[in-house]
């Protein structure tokens, strides 16, 4: 009863978020979309759609800065909320046990038979209707209300519902109206936020993918977006106001109004006394990083481990003579940890940095940081899309061996002006180098990571440049505890507070190829 084939969907949009206890909308958002919506066939599940904003214009209240939120994914709304495009629980007969129907009542639309159909879940959490065509099984509007609870079952935190409905063309049901609202308690206000788009113009033939660079990203804010307050706003549009009669008629969705107010009602869209500022917050840092949630993942590093026998003293450094004999084989498995960090500068360019490091629990001590900047190019942008990102990066590494701690319980040693305030002090020989990387990243597989945020599995290979490469150094170092800048005391190993055996005989780690190769996995907003 639906498309099998992609189509563009033109419409209206508009979208509200307002203080319902002091009565003030936050911001006021109206736009043109066109959308390139996929089949509704079984496989459209690992189809994204895209969002393209044709005009846009949006009036903001002096707290719109002020409040810090900001919603993203609003005009994906015709994408995300098509309940019957991502197959809804309600809709899955393999669900139908979590649920309640009840037929209320045979009506009339269009002059066809119409079944509406109540349903509620067995948890009571999820309710709302279904209207289908007798003649031919299709969902022709679809109510679904889902409530949120707070930690005591008692008390209701918000709901977020939606109403979508589909019309019939030429056969085949197409996406009509489509409304969220999700409404929410915070500090004892009542906020609400609607998404509502009303599509114009359904196309079928010369279905194309949009641009990268044209299609709006999910997490581009449309009320930051240039706002058109022409007089011709609406020019080539007008016919959404005459198209939603007999829906709004039918289902008592207000639309001719809604649309109506939009065009005529000026209240909340002439600016007055505010200069949109535009300035660049946390939350718009968050937005473009994957800064809270790090991609994680490892590193295969072509390094050669020497066997070796130290052998170190020291009678001055220290509170008490240090003496360490340690023979290191050569099993190691140069397998890292990866950390990476992404910061969005525009939709192609990236800035990254990433560390590997090798894990504690081995003497062989590698860490390898990495700042760089990539270039983005999407394929297969129909589906889930496909990222290349060719980057060149600044390397910078540390390779040696660890000789475990020494316990320090008062936290006041102290050497060459540097307190150390950890209960444990790390010691090892290093060898420092620094050079340069190009690379690829390839992302291979998307699927969710916590709370359903958008992942991707990425595969990268480097071609490492190394430069610079510095004489072995005696370091001591305060436990490294999660977001912290441990102090550190490099030595030179000549320096006479230390004495190491056979000093000129030292084999310490060493590269022995160019070729790195790794994946991580990570949130792609």
């Amino acid at each position: 009863n639906y498309p099998q084939e992609p189509t563009y969907l033109t419409g209206f949009y508009r979208e509200i978020f307002k203080n319902n206890t002091k009565n003030i909308y936050n911001y006021f958002s109206e736009s043109f979309l066109q959308i390139y919506k996929p089949p509704y066939t079984l496989e459209a599940k690992d189809h994204e759609g895209q969002v393209k904003v044709l005009k846009s214009r949006t009036v903001k209240d002096l707290d719109y800065q002020k409040n810090g939120k900001k919603y993203y994914g609003g005009p994906f709304v015709s994408i995300l909320s098509d309940c019957i495009f991502k197959r809804i629980d309600v809709i899955r007969p393999e669900m139908y046990s979590k649920y309640s129907f009840t037929l209320e009542k045979i009506s009339q639309f269009n002059n066809q038979p119409i079944y509406t159909i109540n349903y509620i879940s067995k948890d009571s959490i999820k309710f709302g209707k279904l209207y289908i065509n007798q003649n031919d099984n299709a969902y022709i509007k679809v109510e679904n209300t889902i409530k949120y609870k707070e930690k005591s079952p008692s008390d209701e935190y918000g709901t977020s519902k939606f109403d979508v409905f589909y019309e019939n063309r030429d056969s085949l049901y197409h996406l009509k109206f489509l409304k969220y609202e999700n409404t929410f308690n915070e500090k004892n206000e009542e906020l609400i936020q609607i998404s509502e788009f009303g599509i114009v113009k359904v196309e079928d033939e010369n279905i194309k993918t949009f641009n990268f660079t044209e299609s709006l990203a999910m997490t581009e804010i449309i009320s930051d977006k240039k706002s058109d307050f022409s007089d011709n706003f609406y020019k080539g549009f007008d016919a959404a106001l005459s198209q939603y009669k007999d829906i709004g008629t039918q289902f008592n969705l207000n639309i001719i109004d809604s649309l109506l107010k939009s065009k005529n009602d000026t209240t909340y869209k002439v600016p007055v006394n505010y200069t949109s500022k535009n300035k660049f917050t946390f939350t718009d840092f968050i937005i473009k990083s994957n800064s809270l949630i790090p991609g994680l993942g490892f590193e295969f590093i072509p390094i050669d481990i020497p066997q070796s026998t130290f052998n170190i003293t020291s009678n001055t450094l220290f509170k008490s003579p240090y003496n360490l004999n340690n023979k290191i084989n050569t099993n190691y498995r140069p397998i890292l940890l990866n950390l990476y960090w992404t910061f969005n500068l525009s939709k192609r360019i990236i800035l990254n940095y990433d560390r590997s490091n090798s894990i504690r629990s081995f003497p062989v001590n590698i860490l390898q940081r990495n700042l760089g900047i990539g270039y983005r190019f999407a394929f297969n942008r129909s589906k889930k899309p496909v990222y290349f990102e060719p980057y060149f990066k600044y390397s910078s590494g540390n390779y040696g061996f660890g000789f475990g701690y020494f316990n320090n319980p008062s936290k006041d040693l102290i050497i060459d002006g540097k307190n150390f305030n950890t209960k444990k002090v790390y010691t090892g020989i290093y060898q420092k180098n620094k050079g340069l990387k190009v690379g690829i990243n390839i992302s291979i597989f998307s699927g969710e990571y916590i709370k359903k945020l958008p992942a991707k599995f990425y595969l990268h290979a480097d071609y490492f440049f190394n430069l610079i490469q510095n004489q072995p150094y005696f370091q001591i170092k305060e436990d490294d505890i999660a977001f912290t800048f441990p102090k550190k005391v490099k030595l030179q190993l000549n320096d006479s507070r230390i004495q190491v055996a056979n000093i000129n005989d030292l084999k310490l780690p060493s590269l022995k190829g160019n070729f790195w190769f790794g994946f991580n996995y990570r949130i792609t907003l």
